[in-house]
């Protein structure tokens, strides 16, 4: 098979990198391009069928006889392209839709036509909810919820794998992203990329470090640049008043009439009566250093600090109980600083990239899967930190026919015997690929290391992973993978 269309007439010399250059396509490509196509529609011809660009031209022919197929492949109603069968005898009856166009995988360009949470993306291939839809962002998403439109249709909304919206920089810039058309929704294959969940916790720490140095009595430095237009600068820490401001502008200190603080959507913000001018750099600093003494040794005792516990919890220490200040411990901090449902802690296993046959069984009936049943083909090793943590467990994988129809089980377990998660994919003929992507969690209640695994098997079939039966396709990348995640209760 020869290069998309896509890609052959892509728009830059790297997809969705306008300053790669623009393309100019290869003639000898759009020759085998052409002549591919070409071929589809004689072998479609030989098989009696007919592709038609609308539903309207296809309704317009009755002559094809009894049963006779026939493809619409471009109609501007998304709804219209499929496979349709004629009813009724030469020149009369009608066409009935049957089902979708055979695609398991479309591919689809973002070049920037919309905004970042108005995604505009355009296909070849008339997009279904029976085919695997992914494609590259051109750039991050700055709030949301984001939508999705392919080839100027009705806007989709992104939701995760477990139905959520994704968080602003959750779709990161150049990341590729995968899911279906679900109703009026577009729904990944993930739930939520670990990078940006690890970003907005970096976040949340440095404004913690900055709220901790006020109260330090120490002080905090926002830097900004004026542009000319904008009066409202979002501050890191909440100062209290605009009297514990104080603005430095072009090496000038401003005064306190020519600036307010107001609350935007409840975050802190410093709010000029005049927008600073463009390209002049300023900072707004908050709080005000006391400078604290050294003790002499032995004049501080346990009676004199042991009313202090509070502020000392407050700047990361304890009162020990035996006449000591003790540092707070990691996971101490973490518990003060990260709110529940943050990403403590992530770890993978090392991808199933093997292409082999797997006969092993795993019965498919009622019963709970066993540790000792199928084959082994992930593990990975974590240790909770908290008694209260949950732990997240992502598995996804493709599963290929080598014996006809094929049911392929998975199997998840937490190193017990019962499997805490299972499921099966069904492949229609030798050849024909599955995609599998599961997803549970669970709370260990303790802090030893918990070993999480899966299994894959069959009853009485045989199916391949990572390719087909053929061989492994795309080196090795096309691989099972196991994700897991300590979530903060």
């Amino acid at each position: 098979m020869p290069d998309t269309a896509a890609n052959i007439w892509g728009d830059f010399v790297t997809t969705g990198v306008p300053s790669s250059g623009k393309k100019k396509p290869k003639k000898s490509e759009i020759r085998a391009w052409g002549a591919w196509i070409e071929s589809l529609l004689n072998a479609i011809g030989v098989n009696s069928g007919a592709v038609y660009t609308t539903r309207a031209i296809l309704f317009a022919n009755l002559q094809p006889a009894n049963n006779s197929m026939a493809w619409v492949i471009s109609d501007p109603n998304s709804a219209y392209n499929g496979i349709y069968q004629k009813v009724g005898a030469v020149n009369s009856g009608s066409w009935t839709r049957v089902g979708d166009l055979p695609y398991s995988f479309i591919i689809a360009t973002d070049a920037g036509a919309g905004t970042p949470n108005a995604i505009q993306a355009t296909t070849t291939i008339p997009i279904s909810e029976s085919a695997l839809v992914w494609f590259p962002v051109f750039e991050a998403n700055t709030s949301s919820p984001v939508t999705v439109s392919f080839n100027g249709e009705t806007p989709l909304t992104i939701k995760t794998n477990g139905g959520n919206d994704p968080v602003a920089g959750g779709l990161a810039a150049g990341c590729v992203v995968m899911g279906i058309k679900s109703g009026s929704t577009f729904r990944l294959l993930s739930d939520q990329a670990s990078a940006s969940i690890i970003a907005a916790a970096e976040a949340a720490a440095a404004d913690a470090a900055n709220y901790a140095a006020l109260a330090r009595n120490d002080v905090v430095v926002d830097p900004f640049t004026g542009n000319g237009v904008d009066v409202d600068f979002p501050l890191t820490v909440d100062p209290g008043s605009a009297n514990n401001i104080r603005v430095n502008m072009g090496g000038a200190a401003q005064l306190h009439t020519g600036y307010s603080l107001v609350y935007v959507s409840t975050i802190p913000t410093l709010r000029f009566s005049e927008a600073p001018p463009d390209g002049v750099s300023f900072e707004a600093e908050m709080g005000f250093r006391i400078a604290v003494g050294t003790p002499a040794t032995g004049s501080v005792t346990y009676d004199k600090i042991q009313n202090v516990t509070a502020a000392l919890r407050l700047l990361g220490r304890d009162g020990s109980g035996s006449g000591q200040v003790q540092e707070l411990t990691a996971v101490q901090l973490r518990d003060l600083f990260l709110p529940a449902g943050s990403v403590v802690q992530s770890v993978a296993a090392t991808p199933y990239a093997t292409n082999a046959d797997i006969t092993a069984v795993i019965p498919g009936d009622d019963t709970i899967p066993q540790i000792g049943e199928g084959t082994q083909i992930l593990t990975v090793n974590i240790t909770p930190t908290s008694t209260t943590s949950k732990l997240r467990i992502r598995f996804t994988g493709t599963v290929t026919s080598a014996s006809g129809v094929a049911t392929a089980i998975f199997a998840i377990f937490n190193g017990a015997a019962n499997a805490i998660k299972a499921g099966h994919v069904t492949t229609e003929a030798t050849g024909h690929a599955g995609q599998i992507a599961a997803e549970c969690e669970y709370t260990p209640g303790v802090l030893t290391a918990q070993t999480i695994s899966v299994r894959m098997g069959a009853t009485g079939v045989t199916f391949r992973m990572n390719g087909s039966s053929a061989g492994r396709l795309f080196g090795g990348v096309y691989a099972a993978t196991l994700v897991v995640e300590e979530i903060k209760a």
